[in-house]
């Protein structure tokens, strides 16, 4: 979801924001009600870092297609930092130490899937769907592509 969020901040405009929201929301809602889960405070953890996301996107709006590309998997990242730093803070599963933070941001809560593999997850898929979305742009769109030389100037700057 943070790719997606990414992409239309930095493509599409503020005004298009509605439809990854849209998305979030119905999936989140499923899949908490069907696992019995209901509404907390993680909501606003995990809206607090799309918030970050769109913010990165909005910055990097109207780049060159590979300065969108790490930027998108830079904000995954940030997404993943703000969510499991907001999780540390928030439940009590976690030690508030230094040792506590560094297991939410690499094991995560006994019992479950290690946090990690969120990470890996992220930096796999984030620049995946971000490619193909700018592809897209690419068609239907005014997408800017940037040669090789626009490319490197653009990342040193």
């Amino acid at each position: 979801m943070p790719a997606m969020f990414f992409c239309v901040a930095a493509c599409m405009g503020g005004r298009w924001l509605w439809l990854p929201l849209l998305a979030w929301f119905l999936s989140y809602a499923g899949t908490n009600l069907s696992q019995g889960y209901g509404w907390d405070f993680q909501v606003a953890i995990v809206l607090a870092g799309f918030a970050v996301v769109v913010g990165i996107g909005a910055l990097l709006r109207a780049r060159n297609w590979l300065v969108l590309l790490f930027g998108s998997t830079g904000a995954a990242v940030l997404f993943y930092l703000v969510t499991n730093t907001g999780s540390w803070i928030m439940l009590s599963d976690y030690p508030k130490t230094w040792g506590g933070f560094i297991q939410a941001q690499t094991v995560g809560v006994p019992g479950y899937l290690p946090a990690w593999a969120f990470l890996k997850g992220l930096i796999c898929a984030t620049p995946l769907f971000t490619g193909l979305f700018l592809l897209g742009q690419r068609g239907w769109g005014d997408m800017p592509v940037a040669t090789a030389g626009q490319a490197q100037r653009e990342i040193r700057s």
